[in-house]
């Protein structure tokens, strides 16, 4: 991990950043002091787990209808089908970063 203006690898946490479904860590940078977060590979809101979730319950067959149905219940957030297609799509295609 760098930081993401200076390219430095040296940072030390700096607190969380809190928005409606998830925290992240945020860090500084040691060099240009600048502040930065990790973004997810699905460049998306929802926290890991529920990411991890959604593409589990995909892989053991369920419809997207079925997967936004459980999620929302259970986590107590209005997903969309389109997210969760998105979701899906982008780990079947292999379209996000290393």
């Amino acid at each position: 991990m760098t930081c993401k203006k200076c390219g430095f690898d040296n940072f030390i946490k700096h607190g969380m950043r809190t928005n409606k479904y998830s925290q992240k860590q945020v860090y500084q940078c040691k060099q240009c002091n600048s502040f930065f977060t990790i973004k997810n590979n699905l460049n998306s809101i929802y926290s890991f787990y529920i990411i991890q979730e959604v593409l589990d319950h995909f892989c053991q067959g369920k419809s997207y209808a079925k997967i936004v149905s459980l999620v929302n219940e259970k986590e107590k957030i209005n997903l969309s089908k389109s997210t969760v297609h998105r979701w899906v799509q982008t780990v079947k295609n292999k379209k996000w970063q290393k």
